[in-house]
């Protein structure tokens, strides 16, 4: 069986996240792995295992579809998930339209909860200009237009998450030769691959994995989140 939370309100979807957990497992321990520690390996056998006395196993994959590679496993083996006697629960902050319409197709659910944005006086902050002053490599404007979506009260999370969107976007742009293919809007798609040029393949894969890296580190308290990110920001070129 397979459940699905999605959505920049972390705090909220986690909650129900556990909830679910807790309510499946029955008092037994609950598997979780995010990014760092999942492997294909592992999952596969987590398709057909059982506890000792032969009940169901709760499987929790937090952020996982960040990594590319385990992204591309995991959306290629949903049926498995959904025809398990395990549960599965994958909870992202984000996904690509290609992956959410998998994700809609497998799922015994699929719930989403976003960030309220406080009314303002203010038209609404666009956070898609900075990630195409990040997508340009221009870190001045970029930091600026952060530092303005700060003042605004945008949650940084919110920015992680388009930024690693733009990336996703860049990375599959190299992939795959149309929109349709890559699972984007054709205009995203066109201005992805113009934005692409600029970064090598290489590059992609460390920024998306120190923005993981950041996204986590904030979660956890590690740093805050504000200052992580503007940092993250400011040595990304």
């Amino acid at each position: 069986m397979l459940y699905v939370f999605l959505g920049t309100d972390s705090a909220k979807r986690r909650e129900k996240r556990d909830r679910l957990a807790e309510k499946l497992s029955k008092g037994e321990s609950v598997i979780f792995r995010d990014e760092t520690n999942v492997t294909s390996s592992e999952v596969e056998e987590l398709f057909s295992a059982a506890t000792l006395f032969g009940e169901p196993l709760v499987v929790v994959l937090e952020d996982t579809l960040s990594s590319s590679e385990f992204e591309e496993y995991a959306l290629k083996h949903l049926s498995e998930m959904s025809e398990s006697k395990n549960h599965f629960i994958i909870s992202e902050t984000s996904i690509l339209k290609a992956g959410r319409t998998k994700l809609e197709k497998y799922a015994e659910s699929l719930e989403e909860f976003l960030l309220k944005k406080e009314e303002n006086k203010k038209p609404p902050f666009n956070t898609f200009a900075l990630t195409d002053a990040f997508a340009a490599r221009d870190k001045k404007k970029t930091w600026m237009i952060y530092r303005e979506a700060m003042a605004a009260g945008i949650d940084p999370r919110e920015i992680t998450g388009v930024l690693f969107w733009m990336i996703k976007a860049l990375v599959l742009s190299k992939k795959t030769k149309s929109a349709e293919e890559a699972g984007l809007n054709p205009f995203v798609f066109k201005k992805a691959q113009r934005f692409a040029l600029l970064f090598k393949d290489e590059e992609l894969a460390s920024l998306s994995a120190q923005l993981v890296d950041t996204y986590h580190k904030g979660q956890a308290g590690e740093i805050e989140f504000e200052e992580g990110l503007e940092a993250y920001l400011l040595k990304a070129f």
